[in-house]
């Protein structure tokens, strides 16, 4: 009798171990899903970042940022980019023309849709503006948590916003 009951036990014990197992696994998905619901945006556009509205996805963006190019990378976005600042030495895009943000006539040569850089001085900006084509200006993530708004910047730029 004592045989079965411990029996009884360990099965009692495996199955609830297995039920919180999934219980526990079935959370981790919810998070992590969540997680990229926040950075892979939905795909309405416009969206409007930073008092700047992207009408629609870009398909020939150029990069003024070594950093938001890293970033872009992540969000594997690269297929949307035309040219690439003259610093970003990444291997996904050693193939990208590059430019600098001062180089009006470079960046003009690859017929951008989009510019976006990290920060602009006030006569690089005006200079960029005479191109006519929106410049969103993201700045560097400040610490661990704010790099949650910089990348859902990025994504929605390159993704759209969502409901």
């Amino acid at each position: 009798m004592k045989i079965q009951a411990k029996n009884i036990y360990k099965k009692i014990s495996i199955l609830l171990t297995s039920l919180i197992l999934v219980t526990v696994l079935t959370g981790c998905k919810d998070i992590v899903k969540n997680m990229n619901t926040k950075m892979q945006a939905e795909g309405e556009y416009p969206v409007m970042i930073n008092g700047v509205e992207v009408k629609s996805a870009p398909q020939k963006a150029v990069v003024l940022s070594a950093s938001l190019t890293d970033v872009i990378i992540e969000l594997r976005q690269t297929a949307q980019l035309a040219g690439v600042i003259q610093d970003a030495t990444q291997s996904d895009v050693e193939n990208l023309p590059k430019v600098t943000a001062d180089d009006i006539e470079g960046i003009k040569a690859l017929q951008p849709d989009l510019l976006l850089a990290s920060s602009l001085s006030d006569e690089t900006r005006t200079a960029l503006q005479a191109l006519n084509v929106p410049i969103v200006e993201i700045a560097p993530a400040t610490g661990r948590e704010d790099y949650e708004r910089l990348f859902g910047q990025v994504s929605s730029v390159f993704a759209g916003g969502g409901s």
